[in-house]
């Protein structure tokens, strides 16, 4: 029997694994679909915050 529970233990943590890496791409492809929306906002943003790669104003 304690194989059968050893199992179980990996298999929750292969699924939670799993579940964090999906939530992760989910998150990244919710930030990108945002900036792909804001673009114009974003480059206004940069030309006014940022000056030869130095951050200003934050």
């Amino acid at each position: 029997m304690e194989a059968k529970s050893s199992q179980r233990t990996s298999l929750k943590f292969i699924i939670l694994y799993k579940g964090m890496i999906a939530t992760l791409m989910l998150v990244i492809s919710l930030i990108y679909g945002w900036s792909w929306r804001n673009y114009d906002a974003l480059t206004n943003w940069a030309e006014v915050n940022l000056i030869n790669g130095a951050l200003v104003n934050l």
